[in-house]
């Protein structure tokens, strides 16, 4: 008996000492796939943890998450507590050699949903969303990809 309890509290101590962090990006993916009626502080707060910093004024609370690689921002309407707008931003590198025609090929208006794009193309430079409107923002070596979404669903895209 002595030995399982060991063994559990070893257990234990091996995963949280050395569980990795799952990167900001990768958890942008989890609210961007929630329903917008969905999109409350308790449900971010389960699927990413409590923000770092949180500005709360009577308008409009804004919370905070930052980390080595992106901050998100997201701004909370502080009367119906509903999502306003969200903000992401990679701090690290984002820049691509050059977009890949195969996935470039998979860019389709009025059908790629928002989630398949970043799935598709990785973690994008920067995106915004406000209401209805999203927009993703991609660096290449040569070139940039802007990607503007409206409810999800991808509307039109510019590569210049």
């Amino acid at each position: 008996m002595k030995k399982l309890v060991l063994f559990v509290i070893l257990a234990g101590l091996s995963f949280s000492g050395f569980s990795k962090e799952v990167p900001l990006s990768e958890k942008l993916i989890s609210i961007l796939s929630m329903n917008p009626s969905e999109t409350t502080p308790a449900n971010v707060s389960t699927l990413i943890g409590r923000p770092d910093k949180i500005d709360e004024g009577g308008r409009q609370n804004i919370w905070h998450y930052n980390s080595n690689n992106a901050n998100l921002i997201l701004y909370w309407d502080g009367k119906v507590v509903k999502l306003q707008k969200l903000l992401y931003s990679a701090i690290t590198s984002t820049e691509r050699i050059m977009l890949d025609n195969e996935k470039a090929k998979q860019l389709h208006s009025g059908e790629t949903a928002l989630v398949d794009a970043i799935k598709l193309l990785g973690s994008p430079k920067d995106l915004e969303i406000k209401g209805a409107n999203q927009q993703l923002h991609y660096i290449f070596k040569e070139n940039k990809l802007n990607l503007f979404f409206r409810n999800g669903t991808l509307v039109n895209y510019t590569l210049f």
